[in-house]
């Protein structure tokens, strides 16, 4: 919410020149960083008083479970205070709501099975609770068979929407449907065309798509509740995940820093600070900081006859740093001269084009006098 109140009164703030005050909310890095530590501060908080109302409200856990061999492991889980998750599940709604940007598709989604799935869980607690005061008040929660009605249901309308999400007017296969396999790379690099969808991707029709989605969730939710019965597991191995991302994140930024910058010496330094602090910026933050961030330089144009500052020849001129690392597609086509002989297919444009400016210096823009507009070029197939 507070990125969407933002968002609309931006414009407001910055004829008042306040906005500066509030513009690190653009940042979705500082959004996400700031709603996990919110969370987890919310849980430290909280903890306490939370945990102590549910012993003094008695709302602890039997011990019971549906077989002797599960319910012999579970006596040490007696009077332990149960439906604890709502604290951490509302402490994450709480955060997500208040800091992500609650219009996007994909946001509202995962709250939708955030808040179904600890609905779920509250009512299977709550039969556990209330069995003693009911009529034949032996049932210990949900059944299996009702737990996978909801989370089959959850994952069906995930899947259904997910799917018609990715699905753009006009376009028969999109790459959102993408069953990605491991070594099968998305692009393929060649002569032809740098930025070549590989034909032998498998693209998912609809009734797969989903399937896979409703196996997923089902999977996932029951995977995570059976490690969470274990003395909280679920924890220790959402950890591990998160670990493993993180490195595969980091091999990423060494990779593109090997292929983006030429070998030898001379790109040392700059090899090394890529690698160590990539930034990857989607395109409403690149906008803002284009608008807002860049290195402005003031500059004063000299009259060539008196050899002085010209009246009003002050300007200045904005600049992206030099570690900047900017990277787009290259694509060309066969040559159209009017005539049949002499043309270069597109991958000998490529080819050519490639010989020229491969690990080149090369100069863009009209600045060449003022040493600005200097970069090396590179260029990756693959």
């Amino acid at each position: 919410m507070l990125y969407v109140l933002w968002d609309h009164l931006k414009n407001w703030l910055d004829d008042r020149g306040i906005s500066w005050m509030f513009m690190i909310l653009e940042q979705r890095s500082f959004r996400a960083l700031a709603a996990a530590a919110l969370a987890f501060a919310i849980v430290i908080v909280l903890g306490k008083p939370v945990i102590g109302w549910l012993r003094r409200k008695k709302i602890g856990d039997a011990g019971l479970a549906d077989t002797a061999v599960l319910a012999d492991i579970s006596k040490s889980k007696a009077n332990v205070p149960t439906m604890g998750g709502v604290l951490i599940c509302g402490a994450i709604l709480a955060s997500t709501v208040l800091l992500a940007d609650v219009r996007n598709f994909y946001v509202v989604v995962g709250i939708v099975v955030l808040v179904w799935l600890a609905a779920l869980g509250s009512i299977d607690d709550w039969l556990k609770l209330t069995a003693a005061s009911r009529p034949g008040g032996s049932r210990q929660g949900l059944y299996a068979w009702e737990k996978l009605v909801f989370q089959l249901g959850l994952g069906l309308l995930v899947g259904w929407f997910v799917y018609h999400k990715g699905s753009p007017a006009g376009v028969e296969q999109s790459l959102s449907h993408v069953l990605s396999l491991p070594l099968q790379p998305t692009y393929l690099g060649g002569d032809a065309s740098l930025l070549q969808v590989n034909p032998g991707l498998f693209y998912l029709p609809a009734a797969g798509f989903i399937v896979l989605s409703v196996l997923m969730v089902a999977g996932m939710s029951n995977a995570v509740n059976i490690t969470d019965g274990m003395d909280g597991l679920a924890a220790g191995t959402t950890t591990i995940v998160a670990l493993g991302l993180t490195v595969l994140v980091y091999i990423a930024g060494w990779d593109l820093a090997a292929k983006g910058l030429p070998a030898g010496e001379a790109y040392a330094f700059f090899r090394n600070k890529l690698g160590q602090d990539l930034v990857v910026l989607s395109d409403t933050d690149f906008g803002y900081f284009a608008e807002h961030a860049t290195l402005v330089e003031p500059h004063v144009r000299i009259n060539s006859e008196t050899g002085t500052a010209d009246d009003g020849g002050l300007f200045y001129t904005e600049n992206l740093p030099p570690e900047a690392l900017l990277l787009a597609p290259l694509m060309a086509s066969a040559t159209r001269n009017g005539r049949t002989e002499g043309q270069l297919h597109a991958a000998e444009v490529l080819s050519q084009l490639k010989a020229v400016m491969h690990n080149r210096m090369i100069q863009i823009g009209g600045d060449a006098t003022t040493g600005r507009g200097l970069v090396v070029a590179s260029v990756v197939e693959g």
